[in-house]
């Protein structure tokens, strides 16, 4: 996953997901980085779309448009 969706944290990464229109703040588990990507290993299903730019705008269930 690019490293720019990352919403780090001291304490637990997280990442939004969205879902029905509205932005989700997960907590992920990450795995190995080489600076541009990450990868995830907990916390998020394959198919789920991941918010990789804007999220300085989002809050937990903002309404989004894709």
């Amino acid at each position: 996953m690019p490293r720019e969706a990352l919403i780090e944290n001291a304490q637990e990464p997280t990442v939004y997901i969205i879902q029905n229109n509205k932005a989700f703040l997960r907590k992920i588990r990450i795995g190995r980085n080489n600076g541009d990507t990450v990868e995830i290993i907990e916390g998020l299903k394959e198919s789920e779309i991941v918010v990789t730019s804007g999220q300085i705008n989002l809050k937990d269930q903002s309404l989004v448009v894709i």
